[in-house]
């Protein structure tokens, strides 16, 4: 079960800068460390609020990690923001009714991340993290701190070097989560009724996106414009009387941003097919 908890700026800097987090050695501390690379950050005034939605045990290794911040015990050297933090973070654990200490991922959790063999086999070597991926990731990290440290040198008046510093984080981020999947990311695509891959690839128009139909030398054969309800079904059947399906496939992918102005820039995945190949892995073909 995954629950949602927050973390002031404070707190977070401080897990951010555990060995778990920094030199990760084991396979459950490399999953922690994909979780706590996974939370949003926003920030206000001189502070930061750091999102994190993940499994109980996260929640659980943050807070023993932090426990002794919250306290007020000699030879604890905490500044009042850390120990306000690490307070604030204990309230939210006991409010979401964790009581009970984990020791981390169980087997299944590893296995499922990558991170384990399915069999038990003696005296295993953790499983190998992609190294371009942990760079990527590790470069990001570093990008945050840049970020962060501005700020609270010199507030506002560093802006665009944080804005640039924290999207390109997004990005590197992005990139590392597909070189883990092997290089490839997850993309809509167009299906007749009979479940068979459309030549067509999704192009943004001045009305908004579109799916543009291909003829045999890749050229522009016609449009269809996907139906815009709410409902996942209504949407199937509107789009099923003109002929076709949304699903999804996997196909090689990067990172990169876009964005009109500097309030839109976001990192986005990109199709390396030019928006369809043949030969896609179809991961659902709306049947």
């Amino acid at each position: 079960m995954n629950v949602t908890l927050n973390l002031t700026g404070s707190a977070a800097e401080f897990i951010a800068g555990t060995g778990m987090v920094e030199h990760p050695g084991t396979p459950d501390e490399v999953l922690f460390r994909r979780y706590w690379a996974g939370r949003s950050v926003r920030r206000y005034g001189r502070g930061s609020r750091h999102t994190l939605t993940a499994p109980v045990w996260v929640m659980n290794w943050i807070a023993d990690a932090i426990e002794f911040l919250a306290g007020s015990g000699e030879g604890v050297e905490a500044s009042a923001a850390e120990r306000k933090g690490a307070r604030d973070f204990m309230d939210q654990v006991f409010a979401a009714g964790i009581r009970n200490r984990c020791d981390g991922p169980s087997r299944d959790d590893l296995v499922e991340a990558g991170l384990m063999d399915a069999e038990p086999v003696e005296a295993a070597a953790p499983a190998p993290v992609n190294a371009e991926a942990q760079a990527l990731r590790e470069k990001a990290a570093e990008e945050d701190r840049k970020a962060y440290e501005s700020f609270e040198r010199c507030d506002t008046d560093g802006a665009l070097s944080q804005w640039a510093w924290g999207v390109t984080a997004q990005k590197d981020r992005l990139e590392a989560d597909i070189l883990e999947a092997g290089g490839k990311a997850e993309f809509g695509a167009l299906f007749d009724l009979d479940g068979n891959l459309v030549p067509a690839k999704e192009i943004e128009t001045q009305f908004g996106w579109s799916w543009m139909l291909l003829d045999e030398r890749g050229k522009c054969a016609g449009w269809f414009n996907a139906s815009k309800a709410r409902n996942e079904d209504t949407a199937r059947k509107n789009n099923a009387k003109k002929g076709f399906y949304v699903g999804r496939v996997r196909v090689p992918a990067y990172a990169k941003l876009a964005g009109g102005n500097i309030c839109t820039v976001m990192a986005i995945k990109v199709r390396k097919d030019g928006g369809y190949s043949a030969d896609a892995e179809v991961i659902d073909n709306g049947l």
